[in-house]
Protein backbone atom coordinates (compact mmCIF):
# COMPACT_ATOMS: atom_id res chain seq x y z
CA UNK A 1 0.00 0.00 0.00
CA UNK A 2 2.53 2.44 0.54
CA UNK A 3 4.62 1.88 -2.31
CA UNK A 4 1.54 2.70 -4.31
CA UNK A 5 0.49 5.85 -2.68
CA UNK A 6 4.25 6.52 -3.28
CA UNK A 7 4.67 6.53 -6.67
CA UNK A 8 0.67 7.93 -6.82
CA UNK A 9 2.09 10.96 -5.36
CA UNK A 10 5.48 10.81 -7.39
CA UNK A 11 3.09 10.62 -10.94
CA UNK A 12 0.88 13.63 -9.57
CA UNK A 13 3.79 15.79 -8.78
CA UNK A 14 5.61 15.02 -12.03
CA UNK A 15 2.42 15.52 -14.17
CA UNK A 16 1.39 18.75 -15.03
CA UNK A 17 -2.63 19.37 -14.54
CA UNK A 18 -4.05 19.83 -17.28
CA UNK A 19 -6.26 22.97 -18.07
CA UNK A 20 -9.25 23.00 -16.82
CA UNK A 21 -12.16 24.74 -18.50
CA UNK A 22 -12.91 26.94 -16.27
CA UNK A 23 -13.68 30.80 -15.65
CA UNK A 24 -12.50 30.58 -12.12
CA UNK A 25 -12.56 33.83 -9.55
CA UNK A 26 -8.49 34.29 -9.66
CA UNK A 27 -9.02 34.36 -13.17
CA UNK A 28 -11.15 36.90 -13.45
CA UNK A 29 -9.63 40.90 -13.83
CA UNK A 30 -11.48 42.49 -10.91
CA UNK A 31 -8.76 45.43 -10.18
CA UNK A 32 -9.45 48.79 -10.23
CA UNK A 33 -5.17 49.79 -10.41
CA UNK A 34 -4.69 46.85 -13.48
CA UNK A 35 -8.01 48.34 -15.21
CA UNK A 36 -7.09 51.98 -15.23
CA UNK A 37 -3.35 50.49 -16.41
CA UNK A 38 -5.23 48.57 -19.25
CA UNK A 39 -6.82 51.91 -20.33
CA UNK A 40 -4.49 54.70 -19.28
CA UNK A 41 -1.82 54.04 -22.47
CA UNK A 42 -0.23 51.04 -21.11
CA UNK A 43 -2.39 48.51 -22.95
CA UNK A 44 -2.63 47.06 -26.47
CA UNK A 45 -5.37 46.54 -28.55
CA UNK A 46 -6.22 43.80 -30.66
CA UNK A 47 -9.52 43.92 -33.15
CA UNK A 48 -11.75 41.30 -35.00
CA UNK A 49 -14.95 42.60 -35.57
CA UNK A 50 -17.16 42.75 -33.01
CA UNK A 51 -14.49 42.01 -30.48
CA UNK A 52 -11.84 44.44 -29.39
CA UNK A 53 -9.39 42.77 -26.84
CA UNK A 54 -7.11 45.26 -24.54
CA UNK A 55 -4.52 43.53 -22.44
CA UNK A 56 -1.07 44.56 -21.23
CA UNK A 57 1.62 42.34 -19.62
CA UNK A 58 1.62 42.62 -15.66
CA UNK A 59 4.40 42.13 -13.34
CA UNK A 60 2.89 40.13 -10.87
CA UNK A 61 0.00 37.29 -11.52
CA UNK A 62 -1.33 34.76 -8.99
CA UNK A 63 0.29 31.73 -10.25
CA UNK A 64 -3.45 29.74 -10.13
CA UNK A 65 -4.16 32.44 -13.00
CA UNK A 66 -1.21 33.65 -15.05
CA UNK A 67 -4.06 35.46 -17.49
CA UNK A 68 -6.63 37.88 -15.62
CA UNK A 69 -9.67 38.53 -18.11
CA UNK A 70 -13.18 40.79 -18.09
CA UNK A 71 -15.74 41.11 -20.24
CA UNK A 72 -17.89 44.44 -21.42
CA UNK A 73 -20.36 45.54 -23.46
CA UNK A 74 -21.10 49.39 -23.51
CA UNK A 75 -24.87 50.05 -22.25
CA UNK A 76 -24.67 53.05 -25.07
CA UNK A 77 -25.16 50.40 -27.92
CA UNK A 78 -27.47 48.47 -25.76
CA UNK A 79 -29.66 49.90 -23.43
CA UNK A 80 -31.46 46.80 -22.00
CA UNK A 81 -28.99 45.00 -19.57
CA UNK A 82 -30.72 41.70 -21.04
CA UNK A 83 -29.30 42.02 -24.27
CA UNK A 84 -25.55 43.03 -22.19
CA UNK A 85 -26.14 40.18 -20.21
CA UNK A 86 -26.05 37.76 -23.02
CA UNK A 87 -23.66 39.26 -25.21
CA UNK A 88 -21.17 39.27 -21.57
CA UNK A 89 -22.13 35.51 -21.36
CA UNK A 90 -21.42 34.92 -24.75
CA UNK A 91 -17.91 36.38 -24.73
CA UNK A 92 -17.09 34.61 -21.18
CA UNK A 93 -17.90 31.29 -22.89
CA UNK A 94 -16.21 31.53 -25.91
CA UNK A 95 -13.12 33.07 -23.65
CA UNK A 96 -13.52 30.16 -21.39
CA UNK A 97 -13.40 27.67 -23.94
CA UNK A 98 -10.14 29.29 -25.89
CA UNK A 99 -7.98 30.64 -23.07
CA UNK A 100 -5.59 27.75 -23.24
CA UNK A 101 -4.13 29.83 -26.48
CA UNK A 102 -3.35 32.48 -24.20
CA UNK A 103 -2.32 30.43 -21.37
CA UNK A 104 0.33 28.64 -23.70
CA UNK A 105 1.87 31.61 -24.86
CA UNK A 106 2.57 33.23 -21.67
CA UNK A 107 3.54 30.25 -19.63
CA UNK A 108 6.41 29.78 -22.66
CA UNK A 109 7.43 33.19 -22.12
CA UNK A 110 10.42 33.64 -19.77
CA UNK A 111 9.38 34.71 -16.47
CA UNK A 112 11.11 37.85 -16.01
CA UNK A 113 9.68 39.20 -19.24
CA UNK A 114 6.26 38.68 -17.99
CA UNK A 115 4.39 37.57 -14.69
CA UNK A 116 1.04 37.32 -16.44
CA UNK A 117 -1.25 39.14 -18.95
CA UNK A 118 -4.51 41.16 -18.09
CA UNK A 119 -7.03 41.46 -20.63
CA UNK A 120 -10.02 42.91 -21.19
CA UNK A 121 -12.58 41.74 -24.02
CA UNK A 122 -14.87 44.40 -25.50
CA UNK A 123 -17.70 44.14 -27.68
CA UNK A 124 -18.09 46.58 -29.88
CA UNK A 125 -20.67 45.87 -32.38
CA UNK A 126 -24.13 47.47 -32.44
CA UNK A 127 -26.55 44.83 -33.25
CA UNK A 128 -26.54 41.49 -31.04
CA UNK A 129 -24.54 38.59 -33.63
CA UNK A 130 -24.48 34.77 -33.12
CA UNK A 131 -22.58 33.03 -30.37
CA UNK A 132 -20.47 30.74 -33.18
CA UNK A 133 -19.29 34.82 -34.71
CA UNK A 134 -18.15 36.05 -31.35
CA UNK A 135 -16.75 32.63 -30.47
CA UNK A 136 -14.42 32.96 -34.05
CA UNK A 137 -13.76 36.75 -33.82
CA UNK A 138 -12.39 35.99 -29.69
CA UNK A 139 -10.38 33.45 -30.73
CA UNK A 140 -8.29 35.50 -33.29
CA UNK A 141 -7.98 38.09 -30.89
CA UNK A 142 -6.64 35.59 -28.50
CA UNK A 143 -4.05 34.01 -31.05
CA UNK A 144 -3.35 37.69 -32.03
CA UNK A 145 -2.18 38.07 -28.43
CA UNK A 146 -0.17 34.83 -28.11
CA UNK A 147 1.71 35.84 -31.21
CA UNK A 148 3.01 39.31 -30.10
CA UNK A 149 3.75 38.02 -26.44
CA UNK A 150 5.88 35.15 -28.60
CA UNK A 151 7.19 38.02 -30.58
CA UNK A 152 8.16 39.64 -27.76
CA UNK A 153 9.93 36.67 -25.96
CA UNK A 154 12.48 36.15 -29.19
Amino acid sequence: LCLNLRNWWLWKNNNPRPLRHKFTKPERLKSRKLIQQLFGGKGKSVTAFPVKAVWAAIAYAPPAAPVQAGVSVPARNFAKATARNLLKRRMREAYRLQKHLLFEAVQAAPQPQTGGIALMLIYIGKKELPYQLIFEKTGQCLVRIAAAISAVQK
